[in-house]
């Protein structure tokens, strides 16, 4: 006979994780990291572009924009951001809120 265990709903559990430092400095960092990759792929949704068609007007490889879109690219520079925002005809902003 198996027994279930009764699991803490995922809000309890990470707000209970959240209290050691060292996993919040970490979870926000990925947040970050993983909220500017949506954006870019949000922005180059919005361009109607492929990945590989957005890529080559940056002059990147395709899976640079993937990398960049999944968060696995930790510190896009400015001047790639730029160079999304040109490619997509948009403006970059950066705020501090």
């Amino acid at each position: 006979m198996k027994t279930r265990t009764l699991q803490k709903p995922f809000s309890v559990s990470l707000k209970a994780r959240l209290r050691n430092k060292t996993f919040r400095e970490a979870f926000e960092h990925y947040s970050n990291t993983l909220s500017v990759g949506l954006l870019i792929r949000d922005t180059r949704k919005k361009s109607g572009l492929t990945q590989k068609e957005f890529a080559n007007r940056m002059g990147v490889s395709q899976q640079v924009i993937s990398r960049l879109e999944k968060g696995d690219i930790d510190n896009p520079t400015i001047d790639t951001l730029s160079k999304i925002a040109d490619v997509a005809g948009k403006k970059l902003v950066v705020e501090f809120v």
